[in-house]
């Protein structure tokens, strides 16, 4: 009978109760926006769940011409601590900072990808959006 309890109780504590209380955070958007002559990429996060986030949380910000081409790493953000339950977090890149992205946004037309990594998430979370010039988005 005391072997039954702690293997229940192993069970409570190693198992259940460790994915019941963990948080998930989320890609909520990824934006890309002009400005005049300045391009912006916004990456937001959330963390809707009632735990906090542990981190690191890391973010991977790429770019290529089109679906053609191969991802160019544009930006890594691995400074992100935690994210407590119910906040978001923004991360915001600028187009000056990377001759590539300048190449790109020159041409008129891309894609931006952001990949997310958080401890405890048991796979990336993954958003692509596509810039053209001409409509602004």
């Amino acid at each position: 009978m005391a072997r039954i309890r702690i293997a229940i109780t192993a069970l409570l504590f190693f198992v259940i109760l460790p994915s019941a209380a963990g948080a998930e955070v989320t890609l909520e958007t990824l934006l890309v926006r002009r400005w005049y002559d300045n391009l912006n990429i916004r990456v937001s996060l959330h963390n809707p769940s009632p735990a906090r986030q542990p981190g690191p949380v890391v973010v991977e910000l790429s770019a290529r011409a089109n679906s053609a081409e191969a991802w160019i790493p544009v930006k890594t953000w691995n400074n992100i601590n935690y994210i407590q339950p119910g906040f978001r977090v923004s991360r915001d890149f600028f187009e000056e900072n990377s001759a590539f992205l300048r190449q790109l946004a020159s041409r008129g037309t891309f894609e931006v990808r952001a990949v997310v990594r958080a401890p405890g998430q048991t796979e990336a979370i993954e958003k692509i959006s596509t810039y053209n010039s001409e409509s602004g988005e």
